[in-house]
């Protein structure tokens, strides 16, 4: 993380709007002065991981193929970057802290931040994702060649004692809340099976891409990260059944699960831009999306 300059004071300007639009807490001087009065465990982190095969297994299979996880150096634009901008950055994933806590509720808090008061950088590396039929001889590579790097500016995870509500239950239940403040500086992928691949695409908070065009580095800066709130809880399925198109009219597939993992998804508006557009390999040109908000968007998951 070496000549990286400090976003300290930007981000915590930059930090109020974009922690509202997200539904993030911020807390108030009491409160931290509680944080840093608590006993609790510090673990400092550097970490490389490397991953051979994920595999998903049906009745065909998913899998996902050469994964690394680290710091940006583990692909070849945050390398690149690294060493035209003298930032330090290596294939670990490093700099970082973990403080957890057990509050007086019952709340298991784990916080991730950095030591250096410099965000984390961040890296992921995905070689392919492909789907298999039963017998592994016939497969279809849906996406490859993925790399990405970014920052992170703030990763907290809370462990509800059955003390808190997510947008999308309709009572006080035990959760896991996550609660996010990244960027993607660049991230590029194959998607192979429709010929379409994507170059430079990046996301931060709403008014980055107006702030970069204008040249105001310190709009650009303060509008570093986008932010982010998500839940995890047992919930009911609504559906009985789900109606499909058949060959010879609707069908109705029977819904039988009794609970599932519910995710309530709130995301401050976005900045994304996609610097080249690749269709058959020749370039389409660029896409820039601004200010887009994922808010109140609840997904329920379970088997049939």
């Amino acid at each position: 993380m070496k000549g990286l300059k400090k976003l300290v004071l930007v981000t915590a300007i930059a930090a109020a709007p974009m922690v509202a639009n997200a539904q993030l807490k911020a807390l108030n001087d009491s409160t931290l002065g509680n944080v840093t009065g608590q006993a609790g465990v510090t673990i400092e982190l550097s970490s490389h991981m490397t991953i051979g095969q994920i595999k998903y297994t049906d009745d065909g299979s998913l899998t996902i193929n050469n994964v690394e996880v680290g710091g940006a150096g583990v692909t070849a634009n945050g390398a690149a970057y690294a060493t035209a901008n003298n930032t330090g950055w290596t294939n670990a994933l490093d700099d970082a802290a973990i403080l957890i806590d057990i509050a007086a509720n019952g709340d298991a808090t784990i916080d991730l931040g950095s030591i250096s008061g410099n965000p984390i950088d961040w890296g992921v590396k995905v070689g392919s994702i492909g789907i298999q039929d039963s017998t592994g001889a016939t497969s279809t590579t849906l996406l490859s060649n993925m790399e990405a790097f970014g920052l992170l500016g703030a990763l907290n995870i809370t462990v509800h004692n059955q003390d808190y509500t997510p947008f999308g239950a309709t009572a006080a239940t035990s959760s896991l809340e996550l609660q996010t403040a990244f960027s993607v500086e660049d991230m590029q992928f194959d998607a192979n099976f429709v010929a379409v691949g994507i170059r430079g695409l990046s996301i931060h908070h709403g008014g980055y891409l107006a702030a970069v065009a204008a040249g105001n580095t310190a709009g650009a800066t303060a509008a570093q990260f986008a932010t982010a709130d998500l839940n995890l809880y047992a919930s009911t399925p609504t559906a009985t059944s789900v109606t499909l198109l058949g060959s010879t009219g609707p069908v109705q597939v029977a819904q039988t699960a009794t609970s599932a993992l519910a995710i309530d998804v709130a995301v401050s508006p976005m900045d994304i831009n996609m610097s080249q557009v690749l269709v058959g390999g020749v370039s389409v040109g660029s896409v820039a999306i601004s200010n887009l908000a994922v808010d109140n968007t609840t997904l329920r998951i379970y088997g049939h």
